[in-house]
């Protein structure tokens, strides 16, 4: 990790976890999260009150964005994602949607 990437301030809206890419690559060896983290700042879709993001990998609606990491007090969880996040550039994570 960089020491920049020490002091980087992420948006918590903005960062996304997609359980279905976790899983899937946890199926191939051992689960890799930087396969399952994206970052999308376009809108959400609510259903049953809970803001849902598309994963751009996968397109499954299985995913959580870090500030709900942090309201439901995911701490630990939370604390490793950032810390992968912070360590690699954002286009690493910047996921294209495919036509």
């Amino acid at each position: 990790m960089s020491l920049l990437g020490l002091f980087r301030k992420l948006d918590r809206q903005c960062w996304f976890l997609c359980y279905e890419c976790m899983r899937h690559s946890g199926r191939e060896g051992n689960p890799d999260a930087m396969q399952a983290i994206f970052r999308y700042d376009g809108p959400s879709v609510e259903i049953n009150g809970r803001a849902y993001v598309k994963c751009l990998r996968c397109d499954s609606i299985n995913t959580i964005s870090f500030r709900q990491l942090k309201e439901e007090g995911e701490e630990a969880q939370l604390w490793g994602l950032e810390r992968i996040a912070k360590a690699h550039p954002r286009s690493v994570f910047e996921v294209k949607r495919s036509v």
